[in-house]
Formats: C-alpha cells, sequence, structure tokens
C-alpha cells in the first residue's frame, strides 16, 4: 500500500515536471515564424533577382543606346566638320575675289578684314586662305611667260598648287584675260552667283540642322548617362539586400539557435526567447512588407516621372 503511495506521488511529479517543460517549449511558435519569415524572404529575393536582371538589361540597353549615339555624334561632327570647311572656303572666295588688289599689293590682312564689315569669316579663318591664295598668285606670276593650260595656269605650277589656290589663279587669269578690271568680280562669279549663293544657303541650312541634331543627340546621352547612373546606385536594390541579410539572421538564423535550448524548464530563458523572437519577426514582416510597397509607386509619382521624362524628349 505504501509502495503504490510513493508511486502514485512520483508519477505526479513526473507528470508536473512534463507540464512545466511542455509549457516552456517554443518550438511549434518559431517554426512557424521560420516558415513565414522564409516565405517572405523568398518573395523579397525573388523581387531583388528580378529588379537586378532587369536593371542589367536595361544597363545593356542604354549601353547599346549610348555606343549608336557615340557614332551618330562621330557621323554628324565629321558632316559639320565638311560642311563649315565648305562654307569657309566659300566665304574666303568671295572675300579674295572682292579683295584681289589687296591680295596683289600684299596688304595686311587685319586692317583689311576689319574694315570689311560685310565678311562671313573671322580673320583666324581666312587668314591660312589668304596666304594660300596670297603664294598661289605669286607662283601665276612669276609663271605667266611659261607654257600654259586650258585655265591659264602654267604648266609648271598646275601640279603643285592646291585646288583651292588653282581656282583662285584661274578666276584671275579669266579677269585678265577678259580684260576686266582686277577690282571687279570675275565672269564665273558673276555669271554663276545666283547658282552659288544658292548652294551657299543650302550648306548653311544644312549646318544649322546638323548642329540642331548633334544637339538633341548630346541631349539625350546625358539623360541616358544619368539613367544609367541611377541603375547603377539602385537604392531600392541595395535596401532589399540588406533588409534580405538582416531578415535572414535575425528571423530565420536566430529562431533556429533558440530551439537549440527548447523545450527548456527555465522561465526567464523562455520569457526572454518569447519577447526577442515575436518582436523580431514582428519587426522584420513590417519591414518586409513596407519594402515590398515600396517597389510600386503610387500613381501620382508614376505620372510625375512620365511627365518629366515627356518634357525632356
Amino acid at each position: 500500500m505504501i509502495n503504490w503511495q510513493v508511486k502514485k506521488v512520483v508519477f505526479n511529479i513526473i507528470a508536473s515536471v512534463n507540464e512545466i517543460t511542455t509549457w516552456y517549449d517554443l518550438t511549434d511558435i518559431l517554426s512557424v515564424m521560420i516558415g513565414c519569415t522564409a516565405t517572405f524572404v523568398a518573395i523579397i529575393g525573388g523581387l531583388i533577382a528580378n529588379k537586378g536582371l532587369a536593371d542589367r538589361a536595361e544597363k545593356e540597353s542604354i549601353d547599346r543606346q549610348l555606343s549608336q549615339i557615340g557614332i551618330e555624334i562621330d557621323i554628324i561632327d565629321t558632316r559639320i566638320d565638311n560642311v563649315d570647311s565648305w562654307l569657309n572656303t566659300y566665304n574666303a572666295k568671295e572675300f579674295i575675289h572682292e579683295n584681289i588688289d589687296e591680295l596683289l599689293m600684299s596688304r595686311n590682312l587685319s586692317s583689311l578684314h576689319i574694315s570689311d564689315s560685310s565678311a562671313d569669316i573671322t580673320e583666324e579663318e581666312l587668314l591660312p586662305y589668304w596666304d594660300s591664295a596670297l603664294e598661289g598668285v605669286k607662283k601665276f606670276r612669276d609663271n605667266m611667260s611659261n607654257e600654259r593650260n586650258v585655265n591659264g595656269i602654267s604648266v609648271n605650277i598646275a601640279e603643285v598648287l592646291t585646288p583651292f589656290q588653282y581656282e583662285i589663279c584661274s578666276s584671275y587669269h579669266r579677269s585678265i584675260e577678259k580684260g576686266e578690271s582686277i577690282l571687279a568680280e570675275t565672269a564665273l562669279i558673276a555669271d554663276t552667283s545666283g547658282y552659288r549663293i544658292s548652294i551657299y544657303n543650302e550648306k548653311v541650312k544644312e549646318l544649322e540642322d546638323y548642329v540642331q541634331n548633334k544637339e538633341k543627340l548630346v541631349l539625350k546621352e546625358l539623360m541616358l548617362r544619368d539613367r544609367k547612373q541611377d541603375i547603377t546606385l539602385s537604392k531600392s536594390v541595395k535596401n532589399g539586400i540588406s533588409l534580405f541579410v538582416l531578415v535572414a539572421i535575425f528571423n530565420i538564423i536566430m529562431p533556429i539557435l533558440f530551439m537549440l535550448f527548447n523545450p527548456t524548464s527555465n522561465k526567464y530563458w523562455y520569457w526572454a526567447e518569447t519577447i526577442v523572437s515575436i518582436s523580431l519577426f514582428t519587426i522584420g514582416i513590417l519591414a518586409m512588407i513596407k519594402y515590398i510597397c515600396s517597389l510600386f509607386p503610387e500613381k501620382n509619382e508614376v505620372d510625375n516621372s512620365n511627365i518629366k521624362e515627356n518634357k525632356n524628349e
């Protein structure tokens, strides 16, 4: 009878201990927290990966556009240089034809150019043409007694003259042959002035179009580079990676470590585990929800962004 009573007491004590142990077991709660957090982490990881792939694709697209724009700008620069050179040559010819006497007298270009307010070329741009024409005319006059070709240029110097010098000397020869005043425009210029002016105006318009196209391309290039810089320093991706790491540490790894000490009979440890786990879980869930919402801007923000892009275009 006594043994049975002793056994009953022992069983009651064991049952009480088991009840206490079960009461302090957080394994089930921690498992639920870990599973829920892992789901959110998987979602965030997918969003980050998707954002990263989208950013990479956009960067590659921007790089291709920048490369194409660079090629187009180089082509336009070449065309601008060609048209600008043509205009400078034309203006230089006009200036020299109008001032052929001064050229023959080797007058100082600075004083001559300043007095000619109608000149469409700067002194700096004109100087190489002036010197070249002066050199060509000097060779022409020094060889006037030699055999000449159909354009009146001495065969001795015809091949050494530049195309610009050749045209100046040929025009000078025609003015002499026709008995015209050296101060007057040459017959060729007089006969074709309307046509030449028409071509000149077309070239001016062409140059303006090239410059405008280049300005548009440069502006587009700057916008693309700014966009590429924004992608490189994407704040949302950085924040997402940081949140991903922190949540994985505090809401998955730490609860797993807590489970190693469960069940426990230490109520202080139990309450510490409970408070820390629930607090971290709540903070982590709220942070992840906020981050997910931040990836989808409000309609007003999207509209403002579209308006800004349309203005830039």
